[in-house]
């Protein structure tokens, strides 16, 4: 008797029905979903989803993706493990409305990585929370085309306890988002991180601020209309490279460098970046250093100030 090769498309239809049948029976899969007409009470699949973020984590396995299928509020989540939380193409997935929790924290392991993707967090002007996403550890988090708005201790919180055991830093990749109307727009302290395409716009205290112990590299980006500052780095051990930026019309100085005591311990490296219509365009305390390689615009601002020195290109 002649036996035939299963079809491509039985196998897949066979992976559904596998799929389906654990969800229904609890099981923990790799493909969980939520939906504003869900119910934390299903079993988070495709044709009966979650409603919250926080339902549909436990029965997601790590590495798994839990993807929100229409617009909603979808709750606030403490991600423990490796992790992508996104919304489908032309959903707004709000997270943080109405809510005293900060709406993302991220307390994974030291080897997780966890993704963001396609999300609104927003205090909606009527929670209380003061954070919108909290980094406390974890092996990297990647923020890709988000909006973060209205949180008043800071939007994008990435302050770690430190290094991980192999000797590296938690990583922060924030790519294609806003972070506005906050109290800091992006945050950091013991981690490397990376900013690209990104917009830091109305925030209070700062755009975007390398506090401490941390390397950044912030490329393509706009830090504009701050109250205070745009990009601020110190007062302790941390290094900026900024390059293909806009910084303008922030209310105290676009670009500080500024160490908590005299020594070369906080430097900005900028390359190819406009600095205009700040209050004060450059400044750097007791110290401070601020590098330019020749090929930046200040102009247009209250006061200019002046880089340190220029490091001839190469």
């Amino acid at each position: 008797m002649k036996r035939r090769a299963m079809t491509f498309g039985a196998l897949l239809m066979m992976s559904f029905a596998w799929t389906a049948a654990a969800q229904a029976q609890g099981f923990v899969v790799s493909r969980t979903f939520v939906s504003s007409a869900g119910s934390d009470a299903n079993a988070c699949s495709r044709t009966a989803p979650c409603l919250t973020f926080a339902a549909a984590a436990p029965r997601t396995a790590a590495r798994g993706e839990i993807t929100a299928l229409d617009s909603g509020a979808f709750g606030n989540i403490t991600i423990t493990k490796a992790l992508t939380l996104q919304a489908a193409p032309g959903v707004q997935a709000m997270l943080g409305a109405m809510s005293s929790k900060t709406p993302i924290v991220v307390n994974a392991g030291e080897s997780d990585v966890v993704v963001l993707r396609n999300l609104h967090i927003s205090r909606n002007g009527q929670g209380t929370a003061t954070r919108g996403i909290e980094f406390n550890s974890g092996g990297a988090l990647h923020i890709e085309h988000c909006v973060v708005t209205g949180f008043s201790d800071t939007g994008i919180y990435a302050a770690t306890s430190g290094f991980n055991s192999d000797g590296a830093g938690p990583e922060l990749f924030v790519k294609d988002t806003i972070a506005r109307d906050n109290g800091t727009g992006v945050f950091l302290g013991n981690v490397f991180a990376s900013i690209d395409r990104s917009r830091a716009e109305n925030n209070v205290t700062a755009g975007v601020w390398a506090y401490f112990d941390s390397s950044l590299t912030i490329r393509d980006s706009v830090m504009a209309g701050n109250e205070n500052y745009g990009l601020r780095a110190g007062p302790h051990n941390s290094t900026v490279y900024a390059e293909d930026c806009v910084v303008t019309n922030n209310g105290a100085v676009g670009i500080l460098s500024e160490p908590v005591t005299y020594g070369p311990n906080v430097k900005i490296y900028v390359s190819h970046t406009m600095i205009s219509g700040n209050n004060e365009g450059l400044r750097r305390p007791l110290d401070g250093a601020i590098y330019s390689f020749g090929n930046n615009r200040l102009t247009n601002n209250n006061t200019n100030g002046s880089f340190t020195s220029t490091i001839p290109e190469k």
